[in-house]
């Protein structure tokens, strides 16, 4: 079940890096996020105008966190180059 993303727009770009994602994906693992809040999280980021990502991968990242039902959170960090939650 999904519901709608809505955002407002400011035209001021915001920069996603590696860490924003990786804390994201820590609050997963430790259970601070259920899956259904991560991937909504992701699809407003992913769908936002003003996002701008660090790097290529971090926005594959993106994209995979709200598209994927299954998320592998700790292979998703080693790809952004993080370990696991402690």
């Amino acid at each position: 079940r999904s519901a709608p993303v809505e955002l407002a727009t400011t035209d001021q770009s915001v920069l996603v890096t590696r860490e924003h994602i990786a804390a994201l994906l820590n609050g997963y693992i430790e259970r601070k996020l259920s899956p259904l809040e991560l991937r909504y999280l992701a699809s407003a980021l992913d769908i936002s105008p003003d996002a701008k990502y660090d790097s290529e991968v971090v926005c594959q990242v993106v994209f995979n966190l709200s598209s994927d039902e299954d998320v592998d959170a700790e292979q998703l960090l080693r790809e952004l180059g993080h370990g696991a939650a402690a």
